[in-house]
């Protein structure tokens, strides 16, 4: 809610709804009818509100269609390269080129984080993703080597979820495979979400 003040000083009490063209839509508090007020017409320090309000509405929708559309992308990336050898065929470049085919950076100088890491305490790993293994052994009796990198792509029953890798069990060509985070028995497993 803020209290909006026109250049006459008339008074409204009411949400911000959305904006377009010099305007913004409210909702009034008293009895939730919406209006359409011109920013033009507001005081100056609410005619600076409502566009600061404006500009962070917009920052805020494009990271919401962002955090939908990067994660499809990456997905579609790794399903279109499946049977096939993605760069040099080692598990690190299957995820660069899907980075680099989505217009996407790695924050930082370190080749093996690839966005913001995630907390599994409260945090579920989702199509999009990227794992990252390190000397990783798994109650299913697999076992990584120092480092491996895979995308997750899908997730399956009890937890499990669905990665794209290469470079896995001498096979350089892009696959798919389950795998439960939770059987990790020794060794790190780390899951980033690109921004």
């Amino acid at each position: 809610m803020h209290l909006f003040t026109d250049s006459d000083g008339r008074k409204l009490t009411a949400e911000p709804l959305e904006g377009a063209d010099g305007s913004i839509t409210v909702k009034r508090k008293e009895d939730g009818r919406k209006f359409t007020l011109q920013l033009a017409k507001l005081c100056t320090e609410d005619k600076a509100w409502a566009e600061k309000w404006l500009k962070k509405r917009e920052a805020d929708t494009k990271a919401a269609a962002r955090a939908i559309e990067v994660p499809a992308r990456l997905v579609a990336y790794c399903k279109e390269k499946m049977g096939v050898q993605v760069g040099n065929g080692e598990c690190w470049t299957l995820a660069d080129e899907a980075f680099k085919a989505c217009g996407l950076k790695r924050p930082g100088n370190d080749l093996r984080v690839w966005g913001r890491k995630l907390d599994l305490k409260t945090d579920k790993p989702q199509p999009g993703d990227i794992a990252e293994f390190r000397t990783a052994k798994f109650s299913d009796g697999s076992l990584t080597g120092p480092e491996h990198t895979a995308v997750v792509v899908g997730t399956a029953k009890r937890k499990r979820v669905v990665i794209a890798e290469q470079n896995w069990s001498g096979v350089k060509k892009v696959h798919e495979r389950e795998m439960d985070p939770e059987g990790l028995l020794s060794g790190e497993l780390m899951f980033y979400r690109p921004e």
